[in-house]
């Protein structure tokens, strides 16, 4: 292998270290926040029906999230269990309705919204002052 190889693949490898500790840092992030999700969950049981049932099943989240964390850092992808556990984790809108994850009951549902344009379409014809 010549020496402007050996100085790509090095680039290649380092790049890729790179891309894989962010993503570790994401997965911690992730799990921060579901663990957090899990302290408010815990909060609310008194008040909330399900609410414990969501704080369990957002610490298996942090906890797949810690895994697939410490996996990326070793140079590895997370195990199929742990991406199963992240996947199962998310909110299946079709079966318990749109904010199943609020806690409450009719919240009004985040959807995204389509961008518009500031630029004038030249065929709705001239406009005034112009």
């Amino acid at each position: 292998m010549s020496t402007a190889d050996e100085a790509y693949l090095r680039t290649l490898q380092d790049r890729r270290r790179k891309q894989l500790e962010r993503l570790a840092e994401a997965a911690e992030f992730m799990a921060d926040t579901a663990e957090m999700s899990a302290r408010v969950h815990d909060r609310m049981v008194e008040h909330s029906p399900g609410a414990a049932e969501r704080a369990a099943r957002e610490r298996r989240l942090a906890a797949a999230e810690r895994e697939a964390a410490r996996a990326f850092r070793a140079g590895e992808m997370p195990s199929k269990a742990s991406r199963e556990a992240i996947r199962a984790s998310g909110a299946n809108v079709d079966a318990h309705g749109p904010d199943d994850r609020s806690g409450q009951a009719g919240a009004a549902t985040i959807r995204p919204t389509v961008a518009r344009s500031t630029e004038r379409d030249p065929a709705d014809g001239p406009t005034l002052g112009t």
